[in-house]
């Protein structure tokens, strides 16, 4: 389930209009939905008559995770290797990212009327291939660096072929005629370096799915292999690949070259703690929030479609307005709740940003780079510092307020203005629930409060008091803050926040009840609010005292 790419919806351009409306224009929040409508309809009437608004005529929605870099960004060299213990059967060779190791030997495998097969891993996400272009025509091809030599007689021939391959299918596949060693006493054929461009059609690309391996298959067939032309009788030919560490070649390997971009599927998303990955990104934040709301959690799965191997380093990076770095750092499975396996680097990085942050946008980039030094940058949609809020909430942190008949119950509050902290505005209150007209409600400040910066907080209360009959009661209670400041001139309604208590009732009681039972307490022979549903004239027999 981590491995899934997100995107936002639709409505999400919808709230970047809602926020632009506020800024740009100073229209009121209560207005705002009936504006976006009339811009619909306008929108709509400017379509062509017979238009199919299909979903496939809709423009592609913003992704959660924006790369920098195309598919197509990066170069791989992929070498052929030793395949280790671990791999599928039927792998002569490992495709990988990394070079062999200095002390790894040359390997050796025969592809005389037989397939040596060189295998990547079952690809972590799905991955595109980039081929290169032929001069002559409008085709492409990927180039295969291979180590071969092919002993035979003077009268033999061999031809290889190059398969570029997928778990599903064959890509394309080249056949060239090579030339053939002749050894003879004092001498010894060596292997030779050659380039063959196998060619995959007039598409550029091919991918190989999640779960699916990139194959790269070798074969010889030879023909005139008799011993006749061999000075020693022989034992026929042989054609042979080699791979690993090239003997007396150094920095020289069997490998293929193509474009692409392993690890464009990585994902950051900005969150609350505690919320899942799936849950989307939280956009808005406040540069003088409380410190609990100032934790930022950062749930990052850095990925690789070649497996965590190819993975060198992770980073998470947040920019400013003004380009300054205000988180910058290095992820690794030392952190709490990091996971560094074998499929990539995953998990969630928490972060509380210090109060008085400068307003406007931050970037938010995670920044992947790979065994072979390519990097990139997967760029989450920007965070918004606002320069205005406020917040609302219970003064002893209680989602519960007790009312009892005839009673004053004082609801105590904290205001936070959590915006910049050069900006001042007015907050008014006022409880949204109706409650009736036998309920009194009263605020200490009625005109509202003066926050006159970003970070100043205010201890507000309201005072209901209720009727000496709760029947019809609601089962919760309101309470809104608005807050109004000076945005170019226009006293404008810039953020609003909501207190939800749940009501419970105290000192309602129900009229006394008296019943008797049998001395076992099994059947039951009065109840006074039951009236006649217990027929009094049947015998029972009751102990008193």
């Amino acid at each position: 389930n981590r491995c899934i790419q997100y995107s936002t919806l639709p409505n999400s351009l919808t709230s970047r209009m809602r926020r632009t409306i506020v800024r740009k224009r100073n229209i009121d929040p209560y207005v705002r939905q009936s504006t976006l409508v009339a811009l619909s309809l306008a929108l709509l009437m400017l379509i062509p008559a017979g238009f199919d608004i299909g979903a496939s005529e809709l423009p592609d929605s913003k992704t959660l995770n924006a790369s920098e870099s195309p598919p197509d960004a990066n170069l791989y060299k992929l070498y052929f290797i030793q395949p280790g213990q671990n791999q599928t059967a039927g792998m002569d060779g490992l495709i990988s990212t990394e070079p062999p190791e200095a002390d790894e030997d040359q390997e050796v495998a025969s592809a005389l009327d037989d397939d040596v097969q060189f295998m990547s891993i079952s690809l972590m996400s799905s991955m595109e291939f980039f081929g290169r272009k032929f001069h002559a025509n409008d085709s492409y091809y990927i180039p295969v660096e291979l180590f071969l030599k092919s002993e035979g007689s003077q009268n033999s021939n061999v031809d290889w072929t190059v398969s570029v391959m997928t778990s599903e299918r064959t890509v394309g596949s080249t056949t060239y005629s090579g030339s053939v060693c002749t050894s003879s006493f004092g001498s010894s054929c060596d292997f030779d370096h050659e380039t063959i461009f196998v060619g995959i059609g007039n598409s550029e690309s091919f991918q190989v799915g999640k779960n699916k391996r990139l194959i790269i298959k070798v074969r010889a067939s030879m023909s005139g292999c008799d011993d006749s032309g061999s000075p020693f009788g022989g034992s026929g030919c042989t054609a042979d690949v080699a791979f690993n560490n090239i003997d007396n070649e150094p920095n020289k390997f069997s490998k293929m070259e193509t474009n692409g971009n392993a690890l464009m599927n990585s994902i950051i998303v900005v969150q609350r703690e505690g919320a899942n990955i799936a849950e989307g990104p939280e956009i808005d934040w406040y540069p003088n929030d409380i410190v609990e709301d100032r934790e930022m959690q950062f749930s990052i799965d850095a990925i690789s479609a070649f497996g965590r191997a190819d993975i060198a380093r992770v980073d998470i990076l947040m920019r400013d307005p003004d380009g300054n770095y205000e988180v910058d750092e290095r992820i690794t499975g030392d952190m709490e709740e990091i996971e560094d396996s074998s499929t990539g680097i995953f998990g969630k990085f928490l972060y509380t940003y210090n109060s008085g942050l400068n307003p406007g946008e931050y970037a938010v980039i995670l920044k992947v780079r790979d065994v072979g030094g390519n990097e990139i940058e997967i760029e989450h949609e920007p965070i918004e510092m606002h320069q205005f809020g406020v917040s609302l909430k219970h003064r002893f942190d209680r989602s519960v307020e007790y009312f009892a008949p005839g009673k004053v119950t004082p609801v105590p509050m904290v205001l936070v203005h959590r915006g910049d902290s050069t900006k001042s505005m007015n907050v008014e209150l006022e409880v949204l629930t109706n409650l009736g007209s036998s309920w009194l409600v009263e605020f200490d400040s009625p005109a509202g409060y003066e926050m006159s910066s970003g970070g100043s907080v205010i201890n507000p209360t309201v005072t209901l008091t209720a009727p000496d009959d709760l029947t019809g009661m609601p089962k919760k209670i309101e309470i809104r803050a608005v807050a109004e400041a000076d945005v170019e001139g226009v006293i404008s309604v810039v953020h609003q926040d909501t207190l939800v208590l749940v009501v419970e009732k105290v000192d309602v009681y129900q009229p006394p009840v008296v019943s008797i039972w049998s001395d076992d307490h099994k059947i039951p022979i009065a109840n006074s609010s039951r009236g006649d549903a217990l027929d009094s004239t049947i015998p029972r027999f009751a102990e008193y005292g």
